[in-house]
């Protein structure tokens, strides 16, 4: 087996624990968004159902539209809630801050290497990472 270097191994360290990071981000982006936008979805079902607009007993098409902006409005709110539990978006943003961590200590700890022992040691830690990482991130739901 070829000799372990301390350099190559902490630029893979880094590029994992960006990519959580990444992820983490992303995650968390895209949970802010369904639910800002669920919010104004929330709000807007509540003006088109009870906007004076749509109970104007002049237009006959006032009362009709207000329910129908209001189911469609609904419809795409629960659409916007069904996509984030479909991709487990809350439970990856609880997952990755602690792989980010361990990715950091690992990184720590290749600073204070001082035999190829501690470096097969490191090395295994980060193996260990990623394969407990590969086997618990939370996946997809599958429609039913």
């Amino acid at each position: 087996m070829d000799s372990l270097k301390p350099g190559d191994l902490k630029k893979r360290i880094e590029r994992y624990r960006d990519s959580y990071e990444a992820r983490f981000k992303r995650n968390q982006y895209t949970n802010n968004t369904i639910i800002g936008a669920s919010i104004i979805l929330t709000i807007l079902i509540a003006i088109s159902g009870t906007s004076p607009v749509f109970k104007d007993s002049q237009n006959p098409w006032a009362n009709p539209l207000g329910v129908s902006a209001a189911a469609w409005l609904g419809l795409i709110s629960t659409a916007l809630l069904s996509v984030q539990k479909l991709y487990n978006v809350q439970e990856k943003i609880a997952f990755y801050p602690g792989y980010i961590v361990q990715a950091e200590e690992l990184i720590e700890d290749l600073d204070a290497v001082k035999t190829e022992e501690d470096l097969q040691k490191i090395r295994d830690r980060f193996r260990k990472m990623r394969a407990e990482e590969a086997t618990k991130r939370p996946i997809e739901n599958s429609p039913s």
